[in-house]
């Protein structure tokens, strides 16, 4: 992970899997599943991440912190590993307060994207993709599959609008195989129907950029 410390932002779509809590472990809290034994943890992420200008967690439940105890008060203080990371140095963090979707995630992901490489600060273009996703990537997708498209054309449709081009191959073929089976119900049940599919995602910090040179 040199590479992760060398960054200014980090994104990670990844699984979210919250474990208990281990006192030789204190941070541990969340683990992110990136592969087969492939497993990231809090304190790894906290030292990795001092002083970056943003880490993005795309992940399930990465802003909560589960109950560790039922017999403690609910704290009123900042909680979540995207806290632990602001904590630790890290300017800005974006993290979501509940299970996420996965194809709603990865299109706000990439509205998101599109808006701060446009010149918006990435609290603003966070902001704007959530509602792009409720007001109109739901309405899109809808429309192709009244119009008779299977789920896999009509998620491909919208990436093409987005981008102003079709996802490249192989992906694409894996994108229509994995959606079509599935079925246009399971799209519109799990991915258009939930009304907060887009409201889980978090932004925390100050999104001006790194300071680039000590002033005097």
């Amino acid at each position: 992970m040199d590479a992760w410390s060398r960054a200014r932002v980090v994104s990670v779509l990844a699984h979210g899997q919250h474990t208990p809590w281990d006192e030789d472990e204190p941070l541990t809290g969340i683990n992110l599943l990136l592969g087969p034994g492939e497993v990231l943890t809090p304190d790894h992420v906290v030292e990795w991440s001092q002083g970056m200008e943003r880490v993005e967690f795309w992940v399930c439940q990465s802003g909560i912190d589960l109950p560790l105890d039922p017999l403690l008060p609910v704290h009123n203080e900042g909680a979540g590993f995207d806290y632990s990371l602001l904590a630790a140095g890290a300017r800005t963090t974006i993290a979501t307060l509940w299970s996420v979707e996965q194809l709603a995630s990865a299109f706000i992901c990439l509205q998101f994207r599109l808006r701060c490489t446009t010149g918006d600060d990435a609290a603003v273009a966070l902001a704007a993709a959530q509602r792009w996703w409720r007001d109109e990537a739901r309405t899109d997708l809808r429309a192709r599959l009244d119009a008779g498209a299977s789920a896999g054309e009509a998620v491909v449709g919208l990436w093409a609008a987005l981008l102003g081009r079709s996802p490249p191959e192989p992906a694409a073929s894996v994108i229509r195989a994995h959606l079509d089976a599935r079925g246009a119900a399971a799209l519109v049940e799990h991915t258009l129907d939930p009304p907060l599919a887009h409201a889980a995602f978090r932004f925390s910090g100050v999104p001006d950029r790194a300071v680039e040179a000590v002033w005097d």
